[in-house]
């Protein structure tokens, strides 16, 4: 009875997993299909479509373009996020819950809300809609995820390390590079 208990909640997990990816599976086997229309049994198979989607000029161009918004969305939510879940990490009470309570607002306002204000924002600073204006709305959304993951992490680690670094000579560059930064990476 214990067994089975114990491999219940694995199974319903990786069913419900299973459930979640199986379109993209369908999708991602059917792209291998002569036809371009959906059927099974796949009768020949062909790399026609992804070659065709690897060879398309506009369509590099637009997964080129996301990775750079990607990478500055990330880059600008990393920068901003770092230090304010450090400022966060050093508060406590009622001013730590109102300052987690503003930082998380972005996360549970509606997204057209957002896009519809962060638009109206760069409309009023003089930022042209284009790459960067995207890259920050996009950090503007997940910076409150970095907050909250590092927030956690610096919890957890609790201020032994830190100080015993400093009690054997380390200035705060060296306990920021050596001690905090690696102990917040995955």
């Amino acid at each position: 009875m214990m067994r089975l208990q114990r491999l219940a909640l694995p199974s319903y997990f990786w069913l419900f997993v299973l459930y979640l990816f199986m379109p993209l599976i369908v999708i991602a086997v059917m792209g291998f299909r002569d036809s371009s229309f959906v059927a099974f049994p796949i009768q020949k198979w062909t790399t026609e479509w992804y070659r065709e989607i690897l060879l398309d000029r506009d369509i590099r161009g637009s997964l080129w373009l996301s990775l750079k918004i990607a990478v500055l969305a990330t880059a600008v939510s990393l920068a901003i996020g770092l230090p304010t879940a450090f400022l966060v990490a050093r508060t406590n009470g009622a001013l730590r819950a109102g300052l987690v309570a503003i930082l998380l607002l972005p996360a549970f306002l509606p997204v057209i809300v957002a896009a519809i204000s962060l638009r109206i924002f760069a409309g009023r600073i003089g930022l042209d809609t284009g790459m960067l204006a995207i890259a920050l709305a996009h950090a503007v959304a997940s910076m409150p995820f970095v907050v909250i993951l590092v927030l956690t992490r610096i919890d957890a680690m609790g201020s032994n390390y830190v100080d015993a670094a400093r009690n054997l000579g380390a200035d705060p560059i060296i306990v920021l590079t050596r001690i905090v930064l690696p102990y917040l990476s995955p």
